[in-house]
């Protein structure tokens, strides 16, 4: 199985650099690994904080998201919330499958 972390890391540098290209001024992004499976257990005693920091189990979510919209200072408006939102609509290229 490849790193979630490592995968994530690559997906928030992917969106980050493709909204910078459009015009987006640079926004901070919080990486998050999301554990989904209530019985996954995840020992992070030797992991360092950096880690650490990245993984929450499911029902933790709600709270690590109020704390990290506190933290981060940044605010956007609706009408910046929707130019993001349909900026992503308009780029995406779902993949094909031919079954047959």
């Amino acid at each position: 199985m490849y790193s979630p972390i490592t995968q994530n890391r690559r997906h928030v540098d992917i969106v980050s650099r493709m909204l910078e290209n459009e015009g987006f001024k640079k926004l901070h992004f919080t990486q998050l690994v999301v554990i989904a499976n209530d019985k996954t257990v995840v020992d992070k005693r030797f992991a360092p904080k950096s880690i650490k920091d990245v993984i929450v189990k499911y029902d933790q979510l709600a709270e690590k998201v109020r704390n990290i919209s506190t933290d981060t200072g940044v605010t956007f408006n609706d009408k910046q919330m929707k130019e993001i939102a349909n900026f992503f609509l308009l780029n995406n290229n779902p993949i094909k499958f031919n079954y047959v």
